[in-house]
């Protein structure tokens, strides 16, 4: 217990703390609001200095091929800008490629990230270019550079750099992270003084730490690693989450920041759940790159804690714990997935997947308790947020678990905990599972009847036996197990062949059948990710399984639930040791298995820390907005190359006088000129849910284009304002509120289980 004194001090810390939060805020507050963003247009101004021709007619700096070569256009205007996140407008027109725009100052020669800033395209489908820019420290010769790429014509219109609230936000997230730091230190630092903390729960503690930064090393470099289709997938939703919250819609089911701000339904059919911090970093003004190496370090260190606490309750000892949770999180095929292909909700998957085994563990073997039902409940919500198709493989090992242990399984208390399980689950992810399924009979790419026809034949891009035997992983083994996984899965069948059922204890007899059970599941998963296993055949023979067999895609899919079966025989293995062998040998074991498992993760951190090239991205507009690799989750015939106009394209009986959008809700201001009806094409895709609206509440009609963008119908004659937003439909935001209040009644039960708990402790403790 705290004394008197002690908590003096902690208040006076604390207030303390929120003192200077104020304080900060206040200062930067009044620094935004006496900043003046400079606005430089006009060849009159001296603002720029000038590699180019300036063209009064069209009213700003103007080249072509014939007036100016590739290279430095304009430049300027060299003043002088404090510290802060300030927002960079180009207003340009162009034809052409490789024009770009960017932040400069000389000041990044001599200070480290001085200004960090990307390299914009100024393409010709936009005529406004927004982006963000960080200066670190007072300059006095900042500009803004244009480059013309020696094509086209380029006309830079006007520029303008704004600091806002964002700058003012960031700083004051910053000082509550370091004061965050600062109490947790000092909150350990008062456990130990008053012996709360062992010393092997530090020692504990310590090696956690040390796994999480070894795994977390590739982070700390200045860059992205591999910016690769599934990176810049990932990346953009996490801005489209940011971008749907702050214009308003939430829960966010279109991220408007797709497709030249077309529109794309990714939350609709990927769970978004843990990527709402990461779009919360970027609202408070973080980077592309910050936010996301925040994100993947929490990653880390989640998988880490959660893999030795779910293990650590299965086995009941903390080395074995310890050990299981370092293969587990640096397994090299783990690595590979954060850093090398880069595929956000496989590896947020791996989070979940050592709660779902030790559910199913409590299930068999603590019906009774509500912890099972909670611990699979909370693991299958996360894995299906995470990554719906390892959510699918996830149930088919259960399926699998349960079949190699049916005799056990059908027992009333097993299996009424079972069923309490997953009607949970299916409450947690009502709000997310009825808009999947609603928009999959809608047609869009991989559950159209055009895309089912397709047979396409995965068996070829499933491992080979070759890659079993790589301790090293890289270049052709990149998508193969771990050979840790599988030397503790022969270590544990040697144990069964040399130790009888009957030489053991009833504590290790436990481990013996759990292990038998995992090594099954492990074995089959293992072989169906391999290029043996006969995906083509089960396709063409049964045309019900084309669609679940083409959505795998990579067979190797299936080794990411399978690492958790096979982590969890390896501990099996590791803990009868005792009475397979002597000690000595049992010792040189356990040595053998830490130091495989170190050398394939090293070998692979290495890798990624000195030989992989980073690419440096601050904010999403140097990303591509157009990046979807086949096209899925938009409607079948779409063509999202032609998806690049800013403005409504009306028919010619229509003017449109005024146009504006936030978000993904249009506002235009038109008339209809003739007496028939005349037609609108919107710069949105044509997804169910959007409505248009006039100012008497009259609804006008919404249909898709032949490239399935959004027409407007607007009847002859008529003259006046017209809304256009996404509404969801009202089973969407039921099934929303029901999981919402699902998981909050969870977290009330889970808290006064947690509170009678500490109260029988405590009355415990009297007695004695």
């Amino acid at each position: 217990m705290l004394t008197k004194g002690e908590k003096r001090i902690g208040l006076v810390i604390l207030l303390v703390q929120v003192m200077i939060l104020g304080l900060l805020g206040t200062y930067a507050y009044l620094d935004v609001k006496n900043t003046r963003g400079g606005v430089f247009r006009d060849g009159q101004s001296g603002c720029f200095g000038l590699y180019g021709g300036v063209d009064e007619a069209r009213g700003g700096y103007y080249a072509d091929e014939e007036t100016a070569a590739a290279g430095l256009f304009t430049c300027g205007p060299y003043s002088t800008i404090k510290k802060g996140i300030y927002e960079v407008t180009v207003y340009y027109e162009s034809t052409g490629t490789n024009h770009v725009c960017y932040a400069y100052t000389e000041d990044g020669e001599n200070f480290a990230n001085a200004l960090e800033s990307d390299r914009v395209t100024l393409d010709a489908h936009h005529t406004v270019k927004r982006f963000f820019i960080w200066v670190n420290c007072e300059t006095n010769d900042f500009e803004v550079q244009t480059v013309y790429g020696g094509n086209g014509t380029l006309l830079i219109k006007g520029i303008t750099v704004t600091k806002g609230m964002v700058s003012v936000i960031h700083s004051i997230v910053l000082w509550l992270f370091l004061f965050g730091i600062v109490d947790v230190i000092a909150f350990l630092g008062l456990c130990r003084r008053k012996k709360l903390l062992s010393d092997l729960t530090l020692l504990t503690g310590m090696l956690l730490g040390g796994i999480i930064f070894f795994a977390s090393a590739p982070l700390f470099r200045n860059g992205l690693l591999n910016l690769s289709t599934d990176l810049n997938f990932i990346l953009m939703r996490i801005d489209g989450l940011k971008d749907g919250i702050l214009s308003g819609e939430f829960p966010v089911r279109i991220q408007p920041n797709w497709l030249n701000g077309y529109g794309y339904a990714t939350s609709v059919f990927y769970g978004d759940l843990l990527l709402l911090f990461p779009a919360f970093l970027r609202i408070a003004g973080f980077s592309v790159q910050d936010a996301y190496h925040c994100y993947v370090f929490c990653i880390n260190t989640a998988t880490c804690l959660i893999a030795y606490y779910c293990l650590k309750g299965i086995f009941r000892r903390r080395s074995v714990a310890l050990v299981g949770s370092g293969i587990y999180t640096l397994s090299a095929f783990r690595l590979i997935f954060i850093y090398g292909t880069s595929r956000g909700g496989m590896f947020s998957a791996y989070l979940f997947l050592p709660l779902v085994a030790y559910g199913i563990y409590l299930i068999y073997h603590e019906p009774q308790k509500h912890r099972c039902v909670f611990c699979t409940a909370v693991g299958m919500t996360g894995v299906i947020q995470s990554h719906l198709l390892t959510g699918e493989i996830a149930v088919f090992a259960i399926a699998l678990t349960i079949l190699f242990s049916v005799r056990r399984f059908f027992q009333k208390r097993t299996v009424a905990a079972m069923g309490k399980a997953v009607a949970v689950s299916l409450l947690f992810n009502l709000g997310f599972l009825v808009p999947l399924f609603d928009y999959m009979g809608e047609g869009f790419y991989v559950s159209s009847d055009g895309w089912k026809a397709i047979y396409h034949y995965i068996q070829k891009n499933g491992e080979s036996a070759a890659g079993f035997f790589s301790l090293f992983h890289g270049g052709n083994s990149q998508t193969a197990p771990d050979m840790v996984w599988l030397a503790g899965l022969f270590l544990f069948a040697v144990i069964l062949l040399l130790v009888p059922a009957s030489r053991m204890k009833e504590e290790d007899a436990v481990y013996r059948r759990f292990g038998k059970v995992t090594l099954a599941v492990s074995v089959v998963l293992l072989v169906m990710g391999t290029r043996y296993f006969p995906w083509d055949f089960l396709e063409e023979r049964f045309a019900f399984l084309r669609m679940p067999v083409n959505s795998i895609q990579y067979p190797s899919r299936f080794y990411s639930v399978a690492s958790i079966f096979a982590v969890m025989t390896v501990c099996c293995g590791l803990m009868l040791l005792k009475e397979a062998c002597k000690e000595h040998v049992a010792q040189a074991i356990w040595a053998c298995v830490i130091l495989c498992g170190f050398l394939s993760a090293a070998w692979s951190i290495s890798t990624y820390v000195n030989e992989t090239d980073v690419q440096v991205r601050y904010d999403t507009a140097a990303l591509d907005t157009n990046r979807i690799s086949t096209k899925e989750y938009l409607p079948e015939g779409a063509d999202p190359d032609l998806y690049c106009h800013e403005e409504p394209i009306a028919d010619a009986s229509i003017t449109i006088s005024d146009f504006t959008r936030n978000g993904l809700t249009l506002m235009l201001q038109c008339v209809n000129n003739g007496s028939e009806s005349a037609g609108v094409e919107l710069p949105l895709v044509y997804y169910k849910g959007y409505r248009a609206q006039d100012e008497a509440g009259t609804r006008l009609c919404l249909e898709p284009t032949d490239n399935a963008a959004v027409r407007l119908t607007v009847p002859g004659g008529y003259a006046g304002e017209i809304t256009i937003r996404f509404h969801e439909p009202a089973a969407w935001r039921i099934a929303w509120w029901v999981s919402i209040l699902s998981v909050a009644a969870a977290a009330a039960a889970g808290m006064c289980v947690c509170f009678r708990d500490w109260q029988r402790i405590g009355a415990a403790e009297k007695r004695l």
